[in-house]
């Protein structure tokens, strides 16, 4: 289904060809996950829409498999309208559906990232995927208490990690 929003100058009605009207801004069209916006007689003009909570997310994946929201719902085992909760940013998915919807989707490992990062920003914790291993290791809490006292900036973290993968990669 599209949706198309057109925003005019007046309220009169429109003419069938509306970017030859002077009364026409714009066309906006939203196509599955993409928007596409024309100006005046302009080309149209693919513009990607920003993944900014879990909902978006998950809604954004769904929609690029080809699923409804029912067919995802039943996939998951939850009710239709949990699915529209969680796509709505109402309600965050459980622990036991994000390994589902990895699975489900197909998510590789940095649409898994995406996906841990916008949970644990929608629940205000830790990244599901950090949590037992942060949890399970006095001297990783001890570690990130002392970074953040001492609120090490991101150069210093992004040497550390330079540092891990490149003893991953001897």
């Amino acid at each position: 289904m599209n949706v198309v929003v057109v925003k005019t100058t007046t309220t009169s009605n429109f003419s069938k060809n509306l970017l030859t009207s002077p009364k026409v801004c714009a066309i906006i069209v939203l196509q599955g996950s993409h928007l596409y916006e024309q100006k005046g007689g302009n080309a149209t003009m693919p513009r990607k829409k920003k993944i900014t909570t879990f909902g978006d997310f998950v809604r954004e994946k769904r929609m690029e498999k080809g699923m409804t929201a029912r067919e995802l719902a039943k996939a998951l085992g939850i009710s239709p309208v949990y699915m529209c909760d969680i796509e709505k940013n109402r309600s965050c998915a459980i622990d036991e559906l994000l390994d589902k919807l990895i699975l489900i989707l197909a998510l590789d490992e940095s649409g898994t990232r995406q996906m841990y990062d916008l949970v644990a920003i929608a629940r205000k914790s830790v990244s599901p995927d950090l949590h037992n291993y942060i949890m399970g290791r006095q001297l990783v809490q001890t570690a990130l208490r002392e970074a953040n006292k001492h609120q090490i900036p991101d150069e210093k973290w992004e040497q550390f990690i330079r540092e891990i993968t490149a003893k991953e990669d001897e």
